[in-house]
């Protein structure tokens, strides 16, 4: 029960301190650039907006696992379906990174194939399967 408090107290200050920090750094970095008129804002603020969208992208995937096994993957009816699917709910996992190996492995569901597209027409063609770390494990 402790650590479940303190993991808790944890998330509120993270939560309070997150968008402070973000908004602050990406306001001064924008005006320190403009001010000095060095030309390299998007050199110093593209880093920062793709970090802060690949953390987001891991905590939407650690909080919304379940809810993203449950809804975009086949139901799984047999042991062969069942050890083809890589889960969601893993921070360190981008949602698209997710779907992009279930993709490959033929797990998804209507919906999840819905979601694929999108994020195709929306960010690049094949964006999930472009998403894939071809170094990295893909084991639950």
């Amino acid at each position: 029960m402790k650590k479940l408090l303190q993991s808790i107290a944890f998330l509120i200050m993270a939560i309070l301190v997150f968008p402070l920090l973000s908004v602050v750094g990406i306001i001064y970095t924008t005006i320190k650039h403009i001010v000095k008129w060095d030309y390299s804002l998007s050199k110093q603020l593209s880093p920062i907006v793709k970090s802060t969208a690949l953390i987001l992208d891991g905590l939407a995937n650690a909080c919304s696992g379940e809810l993203l096994n449950d809804t975009l993957l086949k139901k799984k009816k047999n042991r062969e379906l069942y050890s083809r699917t890589y889960k969601y709910g893993k921070w360190d996992d981008a949602i698209s990174e997710v779907t992009g190996v279930n993709e490959k492995r033929g797990v998804l569901n209507k919906l999840g194939e819905d979601v694929t597209d999108l994020l195709s027409f929306v960010l690049e063609q094949n964006h999930s399967i472009n998403s894939i770390d071809e170094d990295k494990n893909y084991e639950n």
